[in-house]
């Protein structure tokens, strides 16, 4: 899985809630509590596919899930490992590109009930063998959450003219128009591969009060939940 993000600049502020993961650490609060709508209290078996430092692994972790945070990134898992030991939380990290597990690891064995995709697939050229992966590890009936951002012309300029240049409220060159991907796009690919959308909806996000929240309007970034038939 060739990726065009830039991990090595983050690594050392991830847990900075108010470095460069300022606006991430706001959104996943908002994600957090779409995933815990949408799943029971249960004992779930979670992957959570490109994990950076570990923001949303750690919140799905306290609910008792046996989790597993996977990014291709060494310098990111580094750093959810050092603050995983020390929070004492109960998650395995890994470096590992999706697209490159060995199917036959033990660690791997087992089918996820479970699988959550933020903020990840705009970084990637090949989006539909990530979903296709996805299927693989995921159980019959399973869980699959994403969240990525809409291809418009608002999504350019609020998250790029506007966030990376103007305010400098996002690290420059995170994000490459050409990734973004439609709603309606993404519905197609994960029909593909044997998946149907439950549920989207947008999250906004304002950079004034820095605050995020779950909205009927797609146009910008948005997060789907979807079952795997």
């Amino acid at each position: 899985m060739k990726t065009i993000f830039n991990s090595k600049y983050l690594s050392k502020n991830w847990w900075n809630l108010n470095g460069p993961c300022k606006i991430l650490h706001t959104l996943n609060k908002t994600r957090i509590n779409y995933i815990k709508n949408k799943i029971s209290n249960d004992n779930k078996n979670i992957l959570d596919i490109g994990c950076g430092g570990g923001i949303l692994t750690e919140k799905l972790s306290i609910y008792k899930h046996k989790t597993i945070g996977l990014d291709s990134s060494k310098e990111l898992i580094d750093t959810a490992i050092n603050h995983n030991n020390n929070n004492n939380l109960n998650i395995n990290y890994y470096v590992s590109d999706i697209n490159q597990i060995d199917k036959t690891n033990k660690i791997y064995k087992e089918k996820f009930d479970v699988l959550i995709c933020m903020e990840v697939i705009e970084h990637i050229y090949n989006i539909n063998s990530v979903i296709n992966t996805c299927n693989f590890f995921l159980k019959s009936h399973g869980d699959l959450f994403i969240s990525t951002l809409n291809k418009s012309i608002y999504t350019y300029l609020y998250m790029i003219l506007f966030g990376e240049y103007l305010t400098n409220s996002i690290p420059k060159k995170t994000h490459f128009y050409n990734n973004f991907i439609k709603p309606k796009e993404l519905n197609k690919i994960l029909k593909n591969n044997n998946f149907y959308i439950k549920s989207i909806k947008g999250i906004k996000y304002n950079p004034f009060l820095n605050y995020s929240f779950i909205s009927n309007d797609v146009n910008n970034n948005y997060i789907i939940h979807a079952k795997k038939i």
